[in-house]
């Protein structure tokens, strides 16, 4: 079982490369395709720098878009998955030194390090936990709802409501392209309940929203708000 706060740490990382990543729900009422960095530059080697028409020094580098062709759409079979890069171990050389390789990593930067540890151990990466990954990815999507501004300079900080992160399910692949299994069955990570991003507990309400809610309930009795209490707890043990 997959829960929040606990790494996913029960596959071997080190041999996965490559995730399939499901469109589970229709992202804000459509398809979904975004972009998640650029190629790196190619040089012209037909450039000329005493001819203009011979083209500049470096061509530069195409957008990286996911999916690659065209958006994702959430219920068609042929068009709601797509495959992602996920190496942990993809590095590249830079002038100060190796670090990892974004493109070669894309479906974590999108979706979480989702084996980051509780807790940074001795050794490990300053801030590289998984209670700080749900917030970078937060912070990818768009960061969390917030109340409008009035124009001061001290705007409402309150998180009303979660990121703008899609629906969706990620499965790791072996080597061959297959679902990886563990204990038989085949490993799903669902983005948004493993960062818990749709409990209503993480989130305040607006102000007047808790005015408004004891106002609905106002004149009930005791009993009527335990019936009530029992009828809204059944619902969601239908639903779970």
């Amino acid at each position: 079982m997959i829960t929040w706060q606990t790494p996913l740490l029960g596959l071997d990382w080190d041999k996965i490369t490559t995730v399939r990543v499901t469109l589970e729900s229709p992202y804000k009422g459509g398809g979904l395709r975004w972009r998640l960095g650029t190629m790196s530059a190619k040089q012209n080697l037909n450039h000329n720098p005493k001819d203009r028409s011979s083209g500049p020094q470096f061509w530069p580098g195409a957008p990286v878009m996911f999916p690659e062709d065209a958006p994702a759409i959430a219920g068609d079979s042929e068009r709601n998955s797509w495959l992602m890069s996920a190496n942990i171990n993809a590095m590249q050389q830079t002038r100060t030194g190796p670090v990892p390789d974004p493109t070669q990593q894309a479906a974590f930067i999108a979706f979480g390090y989702f084996m980051a540890p509780r807790e940074v151990e001795g050794g490990g990466i300053e801030g590289f936990t998984i209670g700080s990954e749900r917030t970078r990815v937060a912070a990818y999507w768009g960061w969390y709802k917030m109340p409008k501004g009035d124009g001061t300079m001290h705007p409402p900080m309150n998180r009303i409501g979660p990121p703008d992160i899609p629906d969706v399910s990620v499965r790791p692949l072996t080597k061959n392209m297959n679902p990886i299994k563990v204990d038989g069955k085949e490993v799903v990570i669902r983005v948004r309940e493993f960062w818990d991003f749709d409990d209503p507990n993480q989130y305040e309400a607006l102000p007047g929203q808790v005015e408004a809610a004891d106002a609905m309930f106002e004149g009930l009795t005791r009993d009527e708000l335990n019936d009530l209490r029992d009828l809204v707890r059944g619902k969601r043990a239908k639903t779970s």
